[in-house]
């Protein structure tokens, strides 16, 4: 699902600024394994650095009581040489491709 939204990204004229990514888990521990996380998700992206975390639920929900990890993402997408309002139609254009492909790709 990357690669095709990555695609779909750079065809309306879309690069990837960074990425915050965040693991929730109790069990295993993360931290130790982060640095080599992000910098394999940093270079598929082909982006200078990825930023990733690691933070357990405290007693909260199927994450704590062992039944899954959960993650958190944010990602901050760029164009250059465009002016705003060139850069909000081909957003708005690239949403509705991942939405005509994968009608539920935001839920």
């Amino acid at each position: 699902m990357l690669r095709a939204t990555l695609a779909l990204l750079a065809q309306a004229g879309w690069q990837i600024g960074n990425v915050d990514a965040t693991i929730i888990t109790e069990q295993p521990k993360m931290a130790p394994d982060l640095p080599q996380m992000a910098a394999h998700i940093a270079a598929y992206l082909q982006v200078p650095a990825s930023c990733g975390k690691a933070k357990t639920v405290e007693r909260l929900g199927f994450v704590s009581r062992g039944e899954g990890i959960a993650t958190e993402a944010v990602v901050l997408i760029c164009q250059e040489a465009a002016s705003s309002q060139d850069r909000c139609r081909k957003f708005l254009q690239c949403c509705a491709m991942v939405l005509q492909s994968k009608p539920n790709f935001f839920l």
